[in-house]
């Protein structure tokens, strides 16, 4: 990129911060990624998305992902049953081709390893969530 294959470069995803490269003109963010009074310390232009600068299908957001200046975050609170029961909570917000059979066959020997945890995942596709809870099951941890 330093070469400048095109006139106008920008960062998107892939890392969520200032380049520090003269070369590189934009960088499409979010107001909760770079806050606006933070602008100075980036060497790029800011080019803010409305809501959020993640992108995604939405199967069923794990989170609340809101950008608007006078959004106030709710109190943080075990969302669900399952979730309140847990001692500790290890979480992967990845879109789906990031869990590869080596990182969830991590996952599960911590998961073994840490009693009471669960491991909260950004809801998946169709058909997704049903074999990753088969693999899960096959590797011995109970979904339910």
């Amino acid at each position: 990129l330093a070469l400048r294959p095109c006139a106008t470069q920008a960062l998107f995803h892939g890392y969520a911060g200032t380049s520090g490269a003269s070369f590189m003109q934009h960088f499409v963010t979010d107001r909760i990624v770079v806050p606006p009074e933070h602008a100075g310390h980036l060497t790029e232009k800011l080019l803010f998305m409305p809501h959020s600068f993640f992108l995604w299908e939405d199967y069923g957001s794990p989170l609340p992902i809101q950008n608007q200046p006078t959004y106030t975050p709710p109190e943080l609170s075990r969302v669900s049953p399952l979730l309140s029961s847990a001692s500790f909570i290890f979480c992967c917000f990845n879109n789906l081709y990031k869990v590869s059979p080596t990182a969830f066959q991590a996952w599960v020997k911590i998961l073994n390893a840490t009693e009471g945890s669960v491991l909260w995942m950004m809801k998946m596709p169709p058909g997704a969530e049903e074999r990753l809870w088969q693999e899960a099951r096959e590797r011995g941890i109970d979904p339910d």
